[in-house]
């Protein structure tokens, strides 16, 4: 069995020589079928061969080389050939010249020559129309070096996009490194706080729990059970869906908890006394501590989760954007939290209804979702923990997607107090860079139990 292997495994290497010898052998006919088309002056042809050669194998010797050569050498054939043909043209100008003036004295010497009138009269529409070739070439000229600025400015404006493109990412990458390490900072200061704190206390029922974060506050989460739903749009929605909507798909989910309500302004003014987290918007929070929290951006929301976490020692996270999705419309496919109703007043807080943000549970249960969460849809935009893939849902996991591992947005959902009907459906799908923050945007956490 072993000499079986063996010869094999060695007639399969000997096939794989053959092979590469075959192929470097058709490579060395196009590279030297490239020099003779160079040599040639068909130096298009050669360019075109050479291109040809570096995509079948970037590593060919000298090829990238002898590309350079030709494309040198093109320019300066095509410079000496525009030379001579400039040359032999005044050439012809002043041999036309000349004529003109032979035959103007022949007239005046005798006016009566035979068909001296005919040939100055034709040396004079040879002139005029060379005259028309100068300013028509004039002409294109100055349309061609206007072209050439104007590809310029646009090359030079797409270089610009570019670099700023290219400043944004490093600052959102600084940006994420600081909030890794002030999150670890947290982690480290948070221990003496945690040894010296009361014992959580982490109340639980058959479909809920209840973690406290101070003596008189709480933070409720909604289990969602495990299994399947369908995620997505379809194309017979309620409005044109987008194309990050579709196909609409079965995905399974382990077991979770939700909050049962955006995060509010007393459960974050919580947060903030009792860590030293640098938050960057630092607006006046709002005397109404029920309304859900503002002005955050993606990474305040995963510093307090952390917190939470750490405070009740159990895992609290954002939702990725498929539990979120599975909390709002539950398994049987609804548009909206509810079930299929096109929203109103009595559901949710939308449409510049009521000027800014209301407070969290206002409009239960009638808006609820079946598994009792609140304000999944208007009030403000969530953030979801996955980064955002316009094709995502084309390639995604079925069973427990986490989203893209990377990206430049992260995903937001739910619509806002300003938003559209048409931007409440559960499968409505936003975007924003992680570092965004605004007036209509908070979150919810998720919660894990350890198995």
């Amino acid at each position: 069995r072993d000499v079986t292997t063996l010869l094999s495994q060695t007639t399969t290497g000997m096939a794989q020589q053959q092979e590469r010898l075959q192929r470097w052998a058709e490579l060395q006919v196009i590279y030297q079928r490239a020099s003779v088309l160079a040599d040639e002056h068909r130096f298009d042809e050669a360019i075109h061969e050479l291109d040809a050669l570096i995509a079948r194998d970037a590593d060919f010797p000298q090829a990238r080389e002898k590309l350079a050569e030709i494309q040198k050498a093109k320019i300066v054939w095509l410079a000496e050939r525009q030379a001579r043909l400039d040359k032999l043209y005044q050439e012809v100008r002043e041999a036309l010249a000349l004529a003109m003036n032979k035959a103007d004295a022949l007239l005046q010497d005798e006016p009566n020559y035979p068909d001296a009138d005919g040939l100055l009269s034709w040396l004079i529409l040879r002139r005029d129309e060379d005259q028309q070739r100068v300013r028509e070439a004039a002409l294109l000229a100055e349309a061609e070096r206007q072209r050439q600025e104007e590809e310029e400015s646009a090359c030079r404006e797409v270089e610009a996009q570019a670099a700023e493109k290219a400043r944004l990412a490093a600052e959102e990458q600084a940006r994420q490194a600081e909030a890794r390490q002030r999150a670890e900072a947290q982690k480290i200061s948070a221990k003496p706080m945690l040894e010296q704190a009361r014992p959580s206390l982490i109340k639980r029922s058959e479909n809920e729990i209840v973690l406290t974060l101070a003596s008189d506050v709480e933070m409720i989460f909604m289990r969602v059970p495990a299994g399947k739903f369908l995620m997505g749009n379809t194309q017979k929605g309620f409005f044109s869906p987008p194309s990050d909507e579709l196909p609409q798909h079965a995905v399974e989910l382990d077991e979770y908890y939700v909050g049962k309500y955006p995060v509010t302004t007393g459960q974050f003014s919580t947060f903030l006394l009792a860590t030293d987290y640098e938050w960057k918007a630092s607006p006046t929070l709002s005397k109404n501590v029920t309304h859900p929290i503002t002005h955050v951006n993606w990474h305040d929301a995963i510093a307090f989760c952390h917190w939470v976490g750490e405070m009740n020692a159990v895992r609290v996270r954002l939702p990725t954007e498929a539990e979120w999705e599975k909390a709002a419309r539950g398994i049987d496919a609804r548009m909206f939290s509810w079930g299929n109703g096109l929203p109103d007043r009595a559901h949710c807080n939308f449409g510049r209804n009521e000027k800014g943000t209301t407070s969290v549970g206002k409009y239960s249960p009638s808006g609820d979702s079946p598994y009792g969460c609140a304000d999944l849809i208007g009030n403000v935009l969530e953030w979801i923990a996955d980064w955002y893939d316009g094709t995502y849902y084309t390639h995604s996991p079925t069973k427990n997607p986490t989203g893209p591992t990377n990206g430049k947005y992260r995903v937001l959902r739910g619509g806002g107090w300003y938003s559209a009907i048409s931007e409440l459906q559960v499968v409505r799908r936003n975007k924003e860079i992680p570092a965004y923050y605004s007036d209509y945007i908070g979150f919810r956490c998720a919660l894990t139990l350890a198995t």
